[in-house]
């Protein structure tokens, strides 16, 4: 089973950088939880310190990021940047959550989904063959 690849898109340079940060990681934990893989661009801020690089180059690495992930949690808050990602993320036709209860409660129904399938497959005997315990 794939898990779904969740890009974390919010407000980083707009207001405190750090409580930012601090807000996409704790979204990104609930992600998790709910069985999604995250990803947070703001993460980036900590190698920016130790190796800063244009703003602009943190953009393009966040969007060729954006285009390997499934779906898009945009966070509240005011940022161009994240606007012009979710803009991306249409343009991709990539889902776009609103509100993290909105994206896990998509992750739950995508888990459930890939569960019954396999359970549909198991009874059908679609597993069957090399490598699956049977025909070998």
């Amino acid at each position: 089973m794939i898990p779904t690849r969740v890009y974390i898109a919010g407000a980083y340079s707009q207001g405190d950088v750090m409580l930012n940060i601090r807000t996409a990681i704790m979204a990104a934990d609930v992600v998790w939880r709910a069985g999604g893989v995250p990803f947070v661009p703001h993460l980036t801020g900590f190698w920016h310190v130790i190796s800063p690089h244009p703003y602009e180059d943190w953009l393009a690495l966040d969007q060729e990021w954006l285009r390997s992930c499934d779906v898009v949690l945009r966070l509240p808050g005011t940022s161009g940047g994240t606007d012009a990602e979710v803009a991306l993320a249409i343009e991709l036709g990539m889902p776009v959550y609103h509100s993290l209860h909105e994206c896990t409660a998509a992750l739950t129904r995508e888990r459930i989904a890939r569960i019954a399938e396999t359970r549909r497959m198991e009874r059908l005997g679609e597993f069957a063959g090399p490598g699956w315990g049977h025909g070998e």
